[in-house]
């Protein structure tokens, strides 16, 4: 009985053992698991924590990027894309001058042949350090090229540890200030209260995408800008510039057509433009003018830059200019009289008073202005048209001596070739002399066509000969080939001269002359002139002529009578006389230079 009491006693301790450890094994369980969960919960907390500080970063780092890209000094001194990061002063290339009527012959953040005209730089009097600044370069609204209105970089500041060394908080302003006249318009931080304000995202994304040769994402920025506020002047100078730059790339007139719309409404209408937009908008509608040939629209744009600028010398200057291109020389006259009384030293209107004068045949009063304005305006001075023009009121005036005097002054400046050849568009390697023989003109066989053929030609133009006026019906010439091309009509009332004058390509190929019937007037005598050129000569054949009609190439005289042809160097003084008491008719045409090759003469541009 003991014994099993003793069994009983130990088998139930040992199932109280096993109880008890197996609860003891449950609870380290569950500590366990309560363990795993609160580090489960505390690796969530840490994860959760960490994604928050790393979303954190990235925002900072992101705010840092975009002011340092679009909103810090540095940022804005950096060198920007030609197209679209220039000032829309800066990229006008030279000066010009307007030659007489009668003579042979300016990206994607910016602002204008045939008669020539001159404009200038600013004077330096007028420099101003802080002036206006536009995105893209606008290029001169003249036939020949823009002049550059100077540019003044911020004077650099020399690099010193001395407190007292370094530049005032005035001077860091200034230096500020000029930085952010070369910034691109559409890049530049637009102010609280404007109303372009909301939508600077899109705008500086449209000036990107702009800047990158991406048009149409350009467009559709704009576009999405416009949808909600019409009159937005940002959007509007921006799609302007997009389509300028695109309808360069696509060679489309259309594009720059809807560009120069755009402009207009910045430059002219918009009253919520700032006045930098509408000066950069003017300035490249004027370039967009000049290259479609829409003159009064050049000379509305630089009116409105004048009123806008009153004290502005060179938009001024270009006006003047703009004004004799249109041929108004009426205008223009008054334009460069109120422009010396505003500004006694600007030389440059001074000359080009002297001009518009010469033009009106005031000789007396030209002579004195344009020697003023060859005396002290440098850009004037530089440019050989001004020399010619002095020249030749003097030559008007019967002061040859003097005319040659300045001419030889032209000469050794290097401005003209020599006192006699005075051509100011010259190829280099041709050689140079007054008079010419067929055999050396390099088109002998089909001149002597027209030698043999003379009295055929003879008859075809006295057959349209009017009478005793002696003229083509009202003009006193019959033009047959016209800078290379045909004239069809006039060739069908003188057919057999027109085919003689076909097989002569150098001839009636000629992109830089002309062939003609010429019908002279008794007692004639035509003043001494010079081509602008060296790269043709002048051929004529005598048709009809009562007296032998004298001729003055150089210095050398030679006279020429019917049925026979001269030729002469017209890049020489020429001077001609037909002293007849009755009319006389000739054939003339400028001819390629033997020296020039067709692939160097068909590279060469018009004049």
């Amino acid at each position: 009985m003991a014994t099993q009491r003793k069994g009983k006693e130990e088998e139930k301790s040992e199932t109280q053992e096993k109880a008890s450890k197996s609860i003891l094994d449950e609870l380290k369980a569950r500590r366990r698991q309560a363990k795993l969960q609160t580090l489960k919960k505390q690796a969530y907390a840490n994860y959760t924590w960490n994604g928050l500080a790393v979303l954190l970063v990235l925002l900072l780092v992101g705010t840092i990027v975009y002011y340092s890209v679009y909103a810090s000094p540095a940022a804005k001194t950096k060198t920007k894309p030609a197209a679209t990061n220039s000032t829309a002063k800066s990229d006008a290339k030279k000066s010009q001058e307007v030659p007489p009527k009668n003579a042979s012959a300016h990206s994607a953040k910016g602002a204008p042949k045939k008669t020539n005209a001159d404009t200038t730089k600013k004077p330096k009097s007028e420099a101003n350090p802080t002036k206006k600044s536009a995105g893209s370069p606008p290029k001169k609204p003249s036939a020949e090229g823009s002049p550059k209105k100077p540019s003044v970089s911020p004077p650099k500041t020399p690099q010193s540890d001395d407190p007292s060394s370094k530049p005032s908080p005035a001077a860091n302003s200034q230096a500020s200030a000029v930085e952010d006249m070369d910034t691109p318009l559409l890049q530049r931080p637009i102010p609280p209260g404007d109303p372009d304000r909301p939508y600077i995202i899109e705008l500086l994304a449209g000036e990107k995408f702009t800047r990158n040769g991406r048009y149409n994402e350009a467009l559709e920025r704009y576009n999405d800008v416009l949808k909600r506020f019409p009159q937005s002047s940002r959007a509007m100078y921006g799609k302007g510039l997009t389509l300028e730059l695109q309808g360069k790339e696509k060679k489309s007139n259309k594009l720059t057509d809807m560009a120069i719309d755009f402009m207009s409404k910045v430059g002219f209408e918009s009253f919520l433009a700032p006045m930098e937009f509408k000066e950069s908008a003017l300035l490249k509608l004027a370039e967009m003018a000049q290259a479609r040939g829409k003159h009064s629209l050049l000379v509305r744009a630089l009116e409105k830059l004048c009123e806008l600028f009153p004290s502005d010398q060179w938009y001024a200057n270009k006006l003047g200019v703009a004004y004799v291109n249109n041929q108004n020389a009426k205008k223009a006259k008054a334009h460069f009289q109120k422009v010396r009384r505003a500004f006694p030293e600007n030389y440059f209107a001074t000359a080009h008073l002297g001009l518009v004068l010469m033009m009106e045949g005031k000789h007396e009063k030209a002579v004195p202005l344009l020697l003023e304005g060859l005396q002290h305006d440098q850009e004037i001075k530089s440019n050989p048209k001004f020399y010619l023009y002095a020249g030749a009121s003097l030559t008007a005036l019967g002061n040859i001596n003097e005319a040659y005097a300045l001419y030889d002054v032209a000469v050794a400046r290097g401005l003209l070739p020599s006192k006699m050849q005075r051509s100011i568009f010259n190829e280099p390697d041709l050689r140079a002399k007054p008079w010419w023989s067929e055999e050396e003109s390099g088109s002998k066989e089909g001149l002597g066509r027209l030698l043999s053929n003379w009295g055929e030609i003879k008859n075809e133009a006295l057959a349209n000969i009017e009478g005793d006026r002696g003229t083509f019906g009202s003009a006193p010439y019959l033009s047959l080939f016209s800078m290379g091309k045909k004239n069809v009509e006039n060739c069908k009332k003188v057919p057999k001269t027109c085919s003689y004058l076909e097989t002569i390509p150098a001839m009636s190929g000629c992109t830089r002359g002309q062939v003609r019937l010429v019908s002279l007037q008794p007692k004639v005598h035509i003043a001494p002139y010079t081509a602008t050129s060296n790269t043709q000569l002048h051929y004529i054949l005598g048709l009809d002529l009562a007296s032998p009609l004298i001729l003055r190439s150089g210095e050398e005289k030679r006279s020429l009578e019917e049925g026979k042809a001269i030729i002469s160097d017209t890049s020489f003084e020429q001077e001609v006389w037909y002293q007849s008491d009755r009319f006389g008719v000739i054939l003339t045409g400028d001819i390629w230079h033997p020296d020039l090759t067709e692939s160097r003469y068909t590279r060469l541009p018009k004049l």
